[in-house]
């Protein structure tokens, strides 16, 4: 069972966008730098909370506190692209989680290939993954190297999936990806 959308996230994004626009017409403007909220009936903030709290400062003070006290995690997002031919055995599924206790360089890796149609242009003969890593306890690879973070995700593709060689990585640093929602949140 999966629990995201069939083409992934930018695709669930582009159809609201779509069915907004045709309900909306001209009232739906978007892709618009602002500074504060604007005198409208109804907004839709969609950024980072700490980026909300500046917008909405001037209408409520309490509000952007809460906003600015939500914490957020550390990513470092790796897409690689391998050639099925590296393979010592078949990789299927959705993905895998890394427990801390086995002391990986990794969070975990999504088997994008697998999951989603359309990640390569040839999936007989490439397969695509997202390796991530990072963390609340692993904040030190936002600072890592390409290099450094290269020869680790070569290393945790061989140890865990058998894949031989990467061929192509693209890496992303996220110094606040993931919100940290707690008990504290909803107040």
């Amino acid at each position: 069972h999966r629990a995201a959308p069939r083409f992934g996230m930018g695709d669930l994004v582009e159809h609201l966008e779509r069915r907004l626009e045709q309900r909306l017409g001209s009232r739906f403007r978007k892709g618009e730098k602002i500074d504060s909220l604007p005198n409208a009936g109804n907004v839709i903030v969609a950024t980072p909370a700490y980026v909300a709290a500046n917008l909405i400062e001037a209408a409520s003070q309490p509000l952007a506190k809460g906003l600015r006290s939500v914490r957020y995690t550390p990513i470092v997002s790796v897409t690689t692209f391998v050639d099925r031919r590296d393979f010592s055995h078949p990789v299927s599924g959705v993905g895998v989680l890394m427990p801390s206790r086995e002391e990986t360089k990794s969070l975990g890796i999504l088997f994008n290939s697998s999951s989603f149609a359309d990640r390569v242009p040839d999936e007989d003969r490439l397969a695509s993954f997202t390796v991530m890593m990072g963390g609340t306890a692993h904040p030190e690879w936002l600072a890592a190297s390409d290099a450094e973070i290269r020869q680790a995700i070569k290393f945790e593709l061989s140890a865990l999936l058998g894949i031989r060689e990467p061929h192509c990585t693209v890496i992303h640093r996220w110094p606040a990806a993931l919100p940290q929602y707690s008990v504290d949140l909803p107040r």
